[in-house]
């Protein structure tokens, strides 16, 4: 089956355009909120606003979903990881979250999903291309903001670090980098 789906595009493509279909339905018609109880500051401020205008908060996350999507497959192109044309990792993720029911209560982990796909398309690199301090940098700061909606976007620390090592490229200096950008948001949040 997986071997018939894979080389039919077309196929992926109208299956994949079905579970969107079903994963915009179940956002516009079963989405709630999660409550703010145990979540970050930041999550309170958000959580007012989209209780107030629940429309924005649907919109919000399809907007999130299809972003995703589109990370998700810029990844799998950039790093090549088949030979043919393939929407494979678009259909995986969609059946992924249409079938586990991710999609019916909008909470924290929304935007961590979102941060995931996005930090790590935003840390891909060329074969020929340096490890990029701004990048982890920046990769930093942005996990620092996030983490104060959802503290578990602290864990893609974890994951820039090994795949620092993993990649041969590491140093302690570009580790300080990227710890760095997380206390700068930090430090930027509460003195304000």
């Amino acid at each position: 089956m997986f071997y018939f789906l894979n080389k039919h595009t077309i196929l992926q493509l109208i299956l994949s355009a079905a579970l969107l279909v079903w994963a915009v339905f179940t956002v516009f018609a079963q989405m709630t909120l999660c409550p703010p109880d145990g979540f970050p500051f930041l999550y309170h401020s958000l959580y007012d606003f989209l209780s107030a205008h629940t429309t924005f908060m649907k919109v919000l996350s399809v907007v999130m979903l299809l972003f995703e999507l589109l990370f998700v497959q810029r990844f799998f192109n950039v790093n090549k990881f088949t030979d043919n044309q393939s929407i494979m990792p678009v259909f995986f993720f969609l059946l992924f979250m249409n079938a586990g029911g991710f999609l019916k209560i909008f909470s924290p982990a929304c935007f961590t999903i979102f941060l995931t796909s996005f930090i790590i398309l935003f840390n891909t690199k060329d074969d020929n291309e340096k490890p990029g301090k701004n990048r982890l940098y920046a990769s930093g700061i942005i996990i620092g903001i996030f983490s104060l909606i959802d503290s578990c976007a602290l864990g893609l620390l974890l994951y820039l670090i090994f795949s620092l090592f993993a990649n041969r490229y590491s140093s302690f200096k570009e580790i300080v980098i990227l710890l760095s950008g997380v206390l700068m948001s930090y430090i930027y949040v509460f003195t304000c």
